[in-house]
């Protein structure tokens, strides 16, 4: 067998800021219509704002190992 051409994506956590999930039922809404989408293996959605990125470079800094928010 020879196969040639092949791409391998690397896996990337991508975070989005939906401001018009304002009901109960939108996180189901959301996390539906990301799971449809190619590609995607894990929808996490939450209304809860948990930390901040200020907050995890400041904790890395902290602990010796200064980080920037990677884009």
């Amino acid at each position: 067998m020879n196969i040639t051409n092949i791409t391998l994506a690397a896996e990337k956590t991508v975070s989005l800021h939906v401001p018009a999930m304002t009901c109960p039922i939108c996180p189901f809404t959301v996390e539906k219509a990301l799971k449809g989408v190619d590609g995607v293996t894990t929808v996490n959605v939450s209304f809860d704002q948990k930390t901040t990125a200020t907050a995890l470079t400041a904790a890395t800094k902290n602990a010796g190992y200064p980080s920037t928010v990677k884009n």
